[in-house]
C-alpha cells in the first residue's frame, strides 16, 4: 500500500493486515512527511503571523488564535509562532527543515544556539579558536553521547570556508543533527556555544544567582515543587537521587511482592527524594529551628490516635464526639491514619490544652 493512499484515510487503514516488509517502510516514510508537515504547519503560521490575519477575525495574536483552533496550549502555540519568525532569518535552517531533515525538537535547538551566536555576522574563519577546537570539542563532550566524527574531517569540510559564524553554526548542527537526537544535539550546542562564548564569565548556566526553588503547599493536601538549577547543584542533585531512584527488587516493593519493582521512574525519583530529606534530619547536623532539632511536627489528639492505632473498644468512649483531624504545622490538616504511620517511630509528647480546646504551647489548631 502507498503512504499517499494510507493519507486519504488514515482512520480506515487496517493496521494488522499490512506485512512486516509494507510495516518497516511505511512507518520512517510516515515519520518523514510528518516532520514535512509539521514545517509547513510553521511556514502557514508565519504567513497569518505576517498578514495580521489572527487580529482580523478577533484574535489578540498568532498564538491565542493557533491555541484555539488547533486546541493546544497557549505556550505550544506562542512557540510554533516564535519558530516561524526565527526562521525566517535562517533560510538555510529553514530549508532543512522544510525537507524533513530535521524535526521540530532540532530545529528549536538550532535556532536557539544561532540566537546566542556572538557577531553572527564575522566570517567564522577568522576565529582560530572555535574553528580548530568545535570538531573535536563540540562533537564529544565528555559523556560519549556525540557521534565523535571519528574521520577527523575538518570543521571547514562541513560548513564551508567563506561562512559566517551564523552559517557556519547552523550548518556543523545541521550536520550533526542527521544522526542525533534532540538531547544530544542540545549538549553538542551548548558545547559550541561555551566555545564561541569562552570569554564570558559565569554564564546563565552556572550562575547560581538565578536559582529558584519553590515548595508550596496545593489546596488539595499536597506539596508541589518548582525551580532550577545551575549546572554544578543540578549535577549534585541528579548524582544524588540517581543511586537512590534505581529499582530495588524485592520486599521492598510498594506492594509487598518479592519481584520486578512497580514504581515508575517518576514515582523511584520522588522516594528518593524523600529519603534524602528523611536521612538530612535524622543525622542531627541541620540547624536547629526554634531551639529544636528539625523533624515532622504532628499534632493530635491522644484519644483519636488510640482509636485509629488499636481497637480495644476505645471507640465506644466518648460518643457523640468528634474525630480528628490531625494537625502538621506546614501542611495542615490530616488524616489519622498518616498521623498513626508516623507515630510508629516517632517521640510523642503530651501537651496541655486549654479550655478553648487549643495547644497552649503551639500555635497550631486544635487537632
Amino acid at each position: 500500500m502507498d503512504l499517499d493512499e494510507m493519507l486519504t484515510a488514515p482512520p480506515d487503514v487496517a493496521a494488522w493486515q499490512l506485512a512486516d516488509a509494507e510495516l518497516l517502510r511505511l512507518i520512517p516514510e510516515l515519520s518523514l512527511r510528518m516532520r514535512q508537515l509539521e514545517a509547513l504547519r510553521v511556514r502557514l503560521i508565519h504567513q497569518v503571523d505576517q498578514r495580521c490575519v489572527a487580529e482580523q477575525v478577533g484574535a489578540s495574536s498568532p498564538g491565542n488564535w493557533l491555541a484555539g483552533a488547533a486546541t493546544m496550549t497557549p505556550g505550544q502555540a506562542n512557540k510554533i509562532v516564535k519558530l516561524g519568525r526565527e526562521l525566517a532569518n535562517h533560510p538555510e535552517v529553514a530549508a532543512a527543515f522544510d525537507a524533513g531533515d530535521t524535526d521540530y525538537d532540532q530545529i528549536r535547538v538550532i535556532v536557539e544556539l544561532l540566537n546566542k551566536v556572538p557577531d553572527p555576522d564575522a566570517p567564522a574563519r577568522s576565529d582560530d579558536n572555535a574553528a580548530t577546537e568545535t570538531d573535536s570539542d563540540a562533537s564529544g563532550d565528555g559523556d560519549g553521547d556525540g557521534d565523535g566524527d571519528g574521520d577527523g574531517e575538518n570543521v571547514f569540510d562541513i560548513v564551508g570556508t567563506d561562512a559566517t559564524r551564523t552559517e557556519a553554526c547552523a550548518r556543523y548542527l545541521l550536520y550533526a543533527a542527521r544522526t542525533e537526537d534532540s538531547t544530544t544535539l542540545a549538549r553538542r550546542a551548548k558545547a559550541l556555544e561555551l566555545i564561541l562564548n569562552g570569554d564570558k564569565k559565569n554564564p546563565d548556566s552556572e550562575n547560581t544567582e538565578l536559582n529558584e526553588f519553590h515548595a508550596s503547599p496545593g489546596l488539595g493536601g499536597r506539596v508541589h515543587l518548582k525551580g532550577h538549577l545551575d549546572a554544578a547543584s543540578g549535577e549534585a542533585l541528579l548524582t544524588a537521587l540517581s543511586a537512590l531512584s534505581k529499582p530495588r527488587p524485592g520486599a521492598d516493593n510498594r506492594d509487598g511482592q518479592h519481584g520486578k519493582d512497580q514504581r515508575t521512574p517518576a514515582q523511584r525519583r520522588a522516594d528518593a527524594l524523600t529519603h534524602i530529606v528523611r536521612s538530612y534530619l535524622d543525622s542531627g547536623q541541620a540547624p536547629t529551628e526554634g531551639g529544636e532539632r528539625p523533624h515532622i511536627n504532628v499534632f493530635v489528639d491522644a484519644d483519636d490516635l488510640a482509636a485509629t492505632t488499636d481497637d480495644h473498644q476505645h471507640r465506644h468512649h466518648h460518643k457523640g464526639r468528634r474525630r480528628g483531624p490531625a494537625w502538621m504545622p506546614w501542611l495542615g490538616p490530616i488524616s489519622l491514619d498518616l498521623a498513626a504511620q508516623i507515630s510508629c517511630d516517632a517521640d510523642i509528647t503530651p501537651s496541655p490544652w486549654t479550655p478553648t480546646a487549643t495547644p497552649s504551647t503551639s500555635d497550631a489548631p486544635p487537632a
